[in-house]
């Protein structure tokens, strides 16, 4: 299921085999009642739960939505193709060898050679330049801004499920940038929605580079099994996410905002307000070091909260910690 991981099952057979209802279970794993009953419906064998077991039917059943192309299977196949372009074949020669060498039989097309030449490992590898008739693909430079519909594998914030826009389920996180008018430093925000935990991390500058270690470091600080998904804006810098999901074998989403629509991730926007009152625009560096926003950040986690009925987030993000 979408927002189980390994440690989740873990923790939901043991409490199965504790004896705990569908509602119980509820409240210590944070998941709804009917997400807890599909888990155990699609993924338990011979009428037993067992997690590891769950955790690889449920990983195969994933595989098996994924569509993959006979390059990205048989890396054989592949290399013979790219050699070939190396020494500046066509894709039509390249498809009608492939198709002689095995009797006649089509192997790959030579529109399936060209989608390969524009992905993004083929424009890593910048085959478009064996191509006798060159266009260089649009490609992202990291932390350049560009058009906001180029973010890789781009997923929209109303594809979010109801339980992270209600703020009932743990561990969904909202990322954004703080900048500033005299300097490249930036400031990596998130914050976990239900609880409104912050963490601030020092980058210097607004690259995508510097973007995918600041979500290494929330991940690092929040723990694995705590960060089941972040939402972002358009900017370039987000473009890392692809490569970061890739990084970690747990599995966690990551949504986007629609353009010029900030308020959709108001929890770190408000974060952001509270944050200005201690770094302004005009903040030096010397006031902008990784301990002086450790301290602020601590402070802000440590105050009784409204939205919390005067609860302090530190506490909260604690309690729902796994």
């Amino acid at each position: 299921m979408k927002h189980f991981n390994l440690s989740k099952r873990k923790m939901l057979s043991e409490l199965l085999k504790q004896g705990k209802t569908y509602r119980e279970i509820k409240e210590m794993i944070y998941l709804s009642i009917s997400s807890i009953s599909d888990e155990i419906k699609r993924n338990s064998q011979d009428g037993k739960y067992d997690p590891d077991i769950a955790h690889r039917k449920a990983n195969q059943r994933q595989n098996q939505k994924t569509k993959r192309t006979k390059l990205e299977i048989s890396n054989t196949l592949k290399q013979f193709v790219i050699n070939k372009l190396q020494e500046e074949w066509s894709p039509e020669q390249i498809s009608a060898e492939l198709r002689i060498l095995a009797n006649g039989k089509t192997t790959i097309s030579h529109e399936t050679i060209y989608q390969f030449i524009y992905s993004q490992e083929g424009k890593t590898r910048k085959l478009w330049k064996h191509l006798r008739h060159r266009k260089k693909p649009k490609r992202i430079s990291w932390g350049t801004r560009k058009k906001r519909d180029i973010i890789p594998e781009r997923v929209s914030i109303h594809d979010r499920s109801d339980l992270i826009n209600t703020r009932e389920e743990f561990g969904h996180w909202e990322g954004d940038l703080m900048i500033f008018s005299e300097m490249k430093l930036v400031l990596a925000v998130f914050v976990e929605r239900m609880t409104r935990k912050v963490i601030a991390v020092v980058n210097q500058n607004k690259t995508a580079k510097e973007m995918e270690m600041a979500i290494h470091e929330l991940i690092t600080s929040a723990g694995q099994i705590n960060v089941l998904s972040i939402t972002f804006d358009n900017g370039a810098e987000n473009v890392c996410h692809q490569k970061v999901r890739e990084d970690y074998s747990f599995c966690f989403d990551t949504f986007f905002c629609d353009p010029y629509c900030s308020w959709q991730k108001g929890s770190v926007e408000n974060a952001n307000k509270l944050l200005r009152q201690y770094f302004p625009r005009d903040v030096s560096m010397e006031d902008l070091t990784q301990d002086k926003v450790d301290a602020v950040v601590k402070k802000l986690n440590n105050r009784p909260r409204k939205c919390l009925g005067f609860k302090k987030s530190s506490d909260e993000f604690d309690f729902c910690s796994v």
